[in-house]
């Protein structure tokens, strides 16, 4: 079953110690990172990461403010699924015949043949519906 977290998304210029002085400054203040998602670009990178649910997002965003961070903030859903080829497919598919458009979405397999999804989309509703709709399936067939 899809649960919801939050996102946040912070934009660094990308040079050298941008993303270790990040990484640190999170660590230093016991923030414990569920996902992470890292893009480096020419000139900026951008980093998406998911925070431990029990973390409090305002707390994180007060913070992450006072620390001279803008950091964007999106409530997501984390699901886990079985990994096996045509995964991606299934899920695109499933949002995209319900009108929903992926904005971000980021994988992590683990050894025991199941892989952890964090999607974000435009249209929350419509998708939780669609991701538990997903899960079921999954399940039945197991």
């Amino acid at each position: 079953m899809p649960h919801k977290a939050t996102q946040f998304s912070v934009t660094l210029r990308t040079e050298p110690g941008a993303l270790p002085r990040l990484a640190h400054i999170l660590g230093a203040q016991q923030f414990n990172i569920a996902g992470l998602m890292v893009d480096k670009g020419a000139e900026e990178t951008i980093v998406r990461f998911i925070l431990d649910p029990e973390k409090d997002p305002k707390a994180v965003r007060h913070f992450m403010a006072n620390a001279g961070y803008t950091a964007l903030e999106k409530q997501i859903f984390v699901l886990e699924l079985p990994n096996h080829p045509g995964r991606f497919d299934e899920l695109a598919r499933g949002l995209t015949n319900e009108g929903i458009e992926i904005e971000s979405l980021y994988v992590a397999a683990g050894g025991d043949g199941q892989a952890q999804l964090a999607v974000s989309v435009d249209e929350n509703r419509k998708a939780q519906n669609v991701l538990a709709r997903i899960a079921e399936n999954e399940r039945a067939a197991a």
